[in-house]
Formats: structure tokens, sequence, C-alpha cells
């Protein structure tokens, strides 16, 4: 009778003891957002910057993970409490913005895309965050930035524990895309018989004034349906481009003429290409 109330007392006492760590982990780790927050938060009101927008903190690799979606949430609430005399924006109107964009993948902080996106949105002032690991830590590199000239306004670092929470989020990779496939309808150019369709008539696209304001250069990657009669229809995105580049390669693929891919039988038949746009600057 008396055994076993003495072992639920003893797991009693360790499930506490795991939610009072767990407890005190979390009150750290917002401690620490706290801090970081207040410093960045009165360099930014110390510029006489307005407004301010959280951008998903990435890596390590420049990865967008769950984690790093996470610690910018948190870091935003904490910018919330207590910047004084700064607009904190939304971070959904960034996600919005990418929606519009046809930027369907999570945003790599490098600046000039970051630039870009505050600019469209009229934010002043950004904080972007690069993340970091080893064997014990984690390393988060928390830096603010005036919008319209690029220059930095203030960065600091923070070391949190890497626990099983932190590992967990961090695995959740969210900047993976789906390849095509051979099930994919019309059918992939190149499978089963099926060749590609070639160029025409195809203008190259457009730079746009953002894109040459912050020398965005890089490869815009769509996948569309070419007809039976040459013409490109339903394209979507795979790896977009930032200051309005996406939207002009869309634009330029729209207006292109080609020959159409053949099927087995030798007939002119739709299939599902990928089309890479380059946008190169040059001295």
């Amino acid at each position: 009778m008396i055994r076993p109330i003495r072992i639920g007392f003893i797991f009693g006492l360790l499930g506490l003891s795991v939610f009072f760590a767990a407890l005190a982990e979390a009150q750290s780790r917002d401690e620490a957002m706290d801090a970081a927050a207040a410093q960045i938060g009165s360099a930014i009101s110390d510029t006489k910057v307005k407004s301010v927008i959280v951008f998903d903190f990435s890596g390590p690799d420049k990865k967008i993970t769950a984690l790093g979606q996470k610690l910018a949430d948190d870091f935003n609430s904490a910018l919330e409490r207590s910047a004084s005399g700064i607009k904190v924006e939304s971070r959904a109107r960034i996600a919005n913005a990418m929606r519009q964009d046809q930027f369907y993948l999570p945003l790599e902080n490098d600046p000039a895309s970051t630039l870009c996106f505050a600019d469209d949105l009229h934010v002043k002032s950004l904080v972007v965050g690069e993340l970091s690991i080893d064997l014990e830590n984690l390393t988060a590199e928390i830096s603010a930035y005036r919008v319209p000239d690029g220059k930095p306004i203030k960065g600091l670092q923070i070391t949190l524990p890497l626990t099983e929470e932190i590992r967990g989020l961090l695995a959740k990779d969210l900047t993976n895309v789906a390849p095509l496939t051979d099930s994919d309808t019309p059918p992939r150019a190149g499978t089963n018989g099926y060749t590609y369709a070639s160029c025409v008539q195809c203008p190259r696209a457009d730079y746009s004034d953002a894109a040459l304001k912050r020398r965005i250069q890089g490869i815009v990657e769509l996948v569309a349906t070419i007809t039976a009669d040459g013409h490109v229809t339903d394209i979507r995105v795979l790896k977009p481009l930032p200051c309005g580049l996406t939207q002009t390669a869309i634009k330029a693929v729209k207006s292109w003429r080609l020959l159409p891919a053949k099927g087995p039988d030798g007939k002119p038949a739709a299939v599902r290409q990928m089309v890479e746009l380059t946008f190169q600057l040059f001295r």
C-alpha cells in the first residue's frame, strides 16, 4: 500500500522538476528577448525613425525554419512592449506582400531583399536575425537597418541554451520546394517521350527600378504549361527574386511564343516545363 504512493510521489516530483526547468528556460529566453528589444528599440528611436518591421530570423545556412519564425514573433512582441514612439508594424504585412508578389517561399534575410520589401511597405526601419548553433547554444545576431539608405542602426547578439524545444523547431525547414514529378498534368517535358518546347520569340524581362536601385541579381525559376500551340499558361513560381523582378519575369514569359513540344506520337502536345530568367547587372 505504501510503495505505490511513494512511486507516484517520486514521479510527481520529477514531472514538476521538468515543468519548472522548462518554465525557467522560457523565462530566461523572454528576458533575453526583452533586453535585446529594449536596446534595439532605443537605437531606432534615437535615429528619429517612426516605424519598424521584423523579418523572420534565418539560419543556420540562411534557411527559414519554424524556430526563426517563432523567435521573430517573440522579438516583435518584446519590441512592442519596449519601443516608445515607434510603430511596430504587423509581421502579417510581410506575408501579405509576399503573396501579392508571388513570393511563395519564405524570404531569406539578405539585405537587398528585405530592404526592397520594407521599402514597398513604406516602413522606415527593419530588424533581421541570423541564427547559428554549436553543441550547446543557439546564437542570434539581431540587426536593425534604416530602409531608405540601408545603413545599420544597431546590432547585438543573444545566446540561448540549445533545448529540445529549440532543436525541434530548428528541424522544421520552411524553405523546401516540391520538385516536378512524372505525375504532373500536363506531362513533364523531357519525360515519357515528350520533348521540350523551344523559344521562337522570347523577349528579355525588364529590370525594375527598385531592383536597379538595390542592384539585385539572380535567377527567377518558374514552371508553366506550354500549350500545343506554343502559348504559356498557368505560371507558378519556384524561385523568386525581390524588388519586382518576379513580376517582370512573369510578364515577359506571358508574352513568349514557343515551338511546342511533341508527344510520343510526334504531334504537338502540351507539357509542364521549367523556365529560368537570369537578371544580371553589368558594370
